[in-house]
């Protein structure tokens, strides 16, 4: 992790300026080299200190931004009450990640398909990105719009992708950056869009993509229609669920149901190389958050949804949660024998009387 001054200087937010050439040259000269990659997301990542920068010091490798589109641009925010037209997604996202990854490769001896870039943590050349953009608008058109808007990745074979064609790695080739898409975007048109965005060159979604979708944790066991083989490693990177519409309350520790369905829902996953990820997890109290997490990670879960990336980096989780309930338990059990034999007391005095 930086320095305190370090830090400083990266997450100066004295200014509303986003990030900018001068946050660029302190993330690759003074942070990255000491930034530890972490499977972690982070959630609402628009709302960080310094977007994009500051999951990137905590060493989370995926970010998460709600992307709406906007009179032919794509803007970054929770709602649409939030949208300004310097937030966009390039300013926030693409245009620094862009610079990071250019000075990464500068000195590349090789170039073409079967290079292999650096990513943007220089301790760790091989870490991908993860950019899960959350689409809240029309999703052909918004999705379209992010096609274009990645083609100079795309032509710097900066981009996770798959191919077909056997003259090249055939298969899914990692890259620094995985773009994966969410929210109001489906399989099919994720396959429609990419093969609209291919027209020129008389190839289709099955020959050739490089964005993924965020499948359905809870329907996984479903085929889909279109293809007959349901999600995979192809066309999906994540699969999601809300914690809470699917697991439930666990308040008082997993139930055998609840555990058993937790188990079913990771296995489903793996099995399709798809790497599960829960979203909806509840922040509050701090310990019962940090009690599921803690869950989480031992039933394989490689992924967590975060909103303090700082709590990562920290890696105090309190684990006590379990005990504090029993405690509590015990406590309230305790007062309500206590009141009821001062009551019981109280009523024998005053049947003497």
């Amino acid at each position: 992790m930086a320095s305190t001054s370090q830090s400083e200087l990266l997450f100066n937010t004295s200014s509303n300026a986003y990030p900018s050439n001068d946050r660029v040259s302190v993330w690759l000269q003074s942070v990255s080299p000491f930034a530890t990659p972490r499977k972690c997301n982070s959630h609402n990542d628009y709302l960080k200190p310094v977007p994009l920068f500051t999951a990137l010091e905590a060493g989370c490798t995926s970010v998460e931004a709600k992307i709406w589109l906007r009179g032919g641009d794509i803007w970054v925010g929770r709602d649409a009450e939030s949208l300004s037209a310097d937030r966009t997604l390039r300013s926030l996202y693409l245009d620094p990640l862009m610079k990071i990854l250019d000075r990464r490769n500068a000195q590349r001896q090789t170039s073409g398909s079967n290079y292999t870039a650096k990513g943007v943590f220089s301790s760790h050349d091989d870490a991908q990105v993860v950019l899960l953009l959350d689409v809240k608008t029309n999703a052909k058109e918004t999705w379209q719009l992010v096609l274009q808007e990645i083609e100079a990745f795309r032509e710097k074979h900066y981009l996770t992708s798959f191919n077909s064609s056997t003259m090249v790695q055939r298969g899914v080739k990692s890259a620094p950056l995985t773009i994966v898409g969410t929210g109001n975007l489906d399989l099919p048109t994720l396959e429609e869009t990419s093969t609209e965005n291919l027209r020129r060159t008389s190839k289709s979604y099955r020959d050739y993509h490089d964005t993924f979708l965020d499948a359905p944790l809870e329907d996984l066991s479903s085929k889909y229609f279109s293809t007959g083989s349901g999600y995979n490693s192809v066309n999906s990177y994540y699969a999601s669920a809300s914690f809470e519409k699917t697991i439930g309350s666990v308040r008082f520790g997993f139930s055998d149901d609840q555990r058993r369905k937790l188990r079913t829902q990771i296995l489903s996953a793996r099995s399709r190389q798809l790497q599960p990820r829960y979203w909806d997890v509840p922040n509050w109290p701090p310990r019962y958050h940090d009690y599921i997490l803690n869950e989480l990670l031992r039933e394989g879960v490689e992924v967590l949804h975060v909103d303090d990336v700082r709590r990562v980096v920290d890696g105090v989780w309190d684990e006590g949660y379990l005990d504090s309930v029993a405690l509590m338990i015990a406590g309230s059990v305790y007062m309500i024998c206590v009141s009821s034999v001062i009551f019981w007391l109280g009523m024998r005095l005053k049947a003497r009387e």
